[in-house]
């Protein structure tokens, strides 16, 4: 079962959830919330989870909860029958309150708050995931992340901001850039997943993201604002390197 306390944390800058937040929009909803997720929301907060889950606050839970009803009614002869573990005649009354970054919705029946369900976007299989949120985590973790690696993080994107590049691949600029991003902390975090390293920067409170696509490459510098003079020195490597800034601005939660 994941353990919360093990993920590691982007910035130690949290927005979290109280209990009694949790509570009361459980009573607004009339049924209790997944084992685990108010463990999420009052340890981690708000924000996402490996740049890939979104859990919503409870609130947001609430605030949308006909909205998603009224489309799932609607719209439910999208998904298909075969193997499915929830009956159409359901998918009106589902909860959602998480999502991947591709929207897909994570969802449960009020009835059945131990059935964590997968609502695709792209796919019209409805996937059971998890008993419990730790472990409908650990299935998105592998689904969507990385089935080849147990290293999971958070960022909570309060006070971060992000500035990013793209151009031709350089072959020796990835560790080259390694070491630029080490001489700022030599504990930084590398870690790589298929064609991206991600490279956790505890002094930046932030991570640097470098993707490879073919002949082509993007680096993502997200940080907290406070730091942003220990990022300027990234920046200028960069640009000493031919590789231009194509967009900057706020992190979002």
């Amino acid at each position: 079962m994941l353990d919360y306390k093990n993920v590691y944390l982007v910035s130690e800058k949290l927005d979290t959830v109280s209990t009694t937040q949790v509570d009361t929009a459980a009573v607004q909803l009339r049924t209790g919330f997944p084992s685990g997720y108010q463990e999420y929301v009052s340890l981690l907060g708000i924000g996402m989870f490996c740049e890939y889950v979104y859990v919503f606050p409870p609130q947001k839970v609430v605030d949308e909860v006909a909205t998603y009803q009224q489309v799932f009614q609607e719209y439910s002869s999208v998904w298909s029958d075969d193997n499915s573990p929830i009956g159409k005649e359901e998918l009106g009354d589902l909860i959602v309150f998480a999502q991947t970054v591709d929207i897909d919705k994570i969802a449960f029946h009020p009835r059945r708050p131990d059935q964590i369900l997968m609502v695709p976007y792209t796919d019209d299989s409805i996937y059971e995931i998890g008993s419990n949120f730790y472990d409908a985590l650990g299935w998105l973790y592998n689904f969507g992340v990385s089935d080849a690696s147990d290293f999971m993080w958070f960022n909570s994107s309060v006070d971060q901001k992000y500035v990013r590049f793209f151009g031709t691949y350089q072959a020796d600029l990835v560790s080259e850039l390694a070491g630029v991003i080490r001489s700022l902390d030599p504990r930084t975090n590398v870690q790589s997943f298929a064609d991206e390293t991600w490279c956790f920067c505890r002094p930046i409170n932030g991570y640097f993201l470098i993707n490879k696509t073919g002949a082509k490459m993007s680096i993502s510098c997200v940080f907290d604002k406070e730091t942003r003079p220990l990022v300027d020195k990234i920046v200028t490597f960069l640009k000493e390197r031919e590789l231009p800034m194509v967009a900057e601005g706020d992190c979002k939660k």
